[in-house]
């Protein structure tokens, strides 16, 4: 553990306490405000290791915004001086907060991840003011004058509030569901499942985090998995796993137990994924001018994760998911409650490579018959014909083995 400590001089400090996390109403956490004006040529190179994420749910260095970044930077860099006026400011979590005179604050800034200290809000303003400065002072610019920022400095928060906290704070830019369940730790089993695997390092959890596929994709094929829910042999079908990731993120929110149990077999489902893409690559050769068949722009586009093998073909998720969901068929849930197969896993790879060609010949002629891709995958009948084509198989190959 170490206390970071900034010592920076305020053009302006109110010290107020919290109304009802004080010692009358409360007690037992006390939480105080220091709401600051700062200039901001004062304030940012002397804090530019400030950390933002324990404390805030986005990837601030990969932000897409361009519009919003280049209106902060322009406020900055014109000259006038109302940057504090049109700009919201800065809301930061810290250890303490020690008034020496003059205005200058010793802030003080626990690096321990579990404490959550660092910018609650504001992290784009904080990000795009500090690297502009440090383009500037590279080149030995003069920086713009008579600018300043608001900022205000929160004592005594609890770190179980500070996922909350952010959240609330952080609806002027939507602020993505999943990255907010990633700040209280909710993917961390996914995150443990992933860590070692070659590709575990190209997974996202927090918006804009760069990486070739994010936690809330991982969700929507969990969602077509979980047989606690979408039974086998039931009439009812994961469709909203591909209709909706929303609804995919809720599903975890109340059903989050069904997904640990999935535990076990969540590399297995990623390696399908790549399995089903590949054999598609295969399976529709001749099929490379019909709407669910993308070809590739670069030769990047299509990667498969599992195996760093690279298709210049892909399918579209309409044709990927209700295949996918076929798999359910080979599922059962063991006395423990987990979710696993019901034959040795390479068997089941085995099993769908037999009936792939069977399985990709169906689905063209269900897309022929309605014409329309995103269809394909909102029919009940489409994942029918799926789950029943390898559910027939895998029992057959169960029949052998008994």
């Amino acid at each position: 553990m170490t206390i970071k400590h900034y010592k920076v001089r305020a053009e302006i400090v109110r010290k107020t306490v919290d109304p009802f996390f004080n010692p009358k109403k409360h007690g037992t956490q006390i939480i105080t405000y220091y709401n600051c004006f700062f200039g901001i040529n004062n304030l940012i190179p002397k804090m530019m290791d400030v950390p933002i994420k324990p404390a805030n749910p986005r990837d601030h260095e990969n932000l897409p915004n361009k519009a919003v970044m280049r209106d902060i930077r322009d406020e900055y860099l014109n000259d006038q001086s109302m940057f504090h006026l049109k700009n919201s400011g800065i809301t930061m979590n810290v250890k303490y907060v020690d008034e020496i005179g003059d205005n200058i604050l010793n802030i003080a800034i626990d690096d321990d991840e579990e404490k959550r200290h660092g910018i609650l809000n504001g992290g784009t303003t904080f990000t795009v003011l500090k690297n502009v400065i440090k383009e500037l002072l590279e080149v030995d610019y003069d920086l713009p004058r008579n600018k300043y920022v608001k900022v205000e400095l929160r004592v005594g928060l609890d770190p179980k509030l500070v996922p909350s906290t952010s959240e609330g704070l952080n609806t002027h830019a939507s602020v993505t569901r999943a990255s907010l369940l990633n700040l209280d730790n909710k993917f961390d089993f996914v995150q443990n499942v992933f860590k070692d695997l070659p590709y575990g390092n190209l997974i996202s959890y927090r918006q804009y985090e760069d990486g070739e596929i994010d936690i809330t994709r991982i969700l929507q094929y969990m969602t077509v998995f979980n047989i606690n829910f979408y039974k086998k042999d039931s009439d009812r079908h994961p469709i909203k796993a591909y209709t909706s990731k929303t609804t995919c993120v809720n599903s975890f929110i109340h059903k989050e137990k069904d997904y640990h149990s999935m535990t076990g077999i969540l590399p297995d489902i990623m390696e399908l994924v790549d399995e089903i893409r590949l054999q598609a690559y295969d399976c529709l050769s001749n099929k490379r001018s019909s709407k669910y068949v993308m070809t590739a722009r670069n030769k990047k586009e299509f990667l498969l994760l599992t195996n760093n093998k690279v298709i210049g073909h892909d399918i579209a998720d309409a044709i990927l998911f209700p295949i996918l969901g076929a798999f359910r068929s080979c599922l059962i849930t063991d006395n423990e409650g987990l979710i696993t197969w019901r034959k040795p896993f390479y068997e089941v790879v085995s099993v769908f490579q037999s009936v792939a060609p069977k399985m990709f010949r169906k689905i063209d002629r269900i897309y022929k018959e309605v014409g329309d891709v995103n269809q394909v995958a909102k029919l009940s009948s489409t994942w029918e014909a799926m789950y029943s084509i390898l559910s027939e198989a895998i029992e057959k190959e169960l029949r052998k083995a008994a």
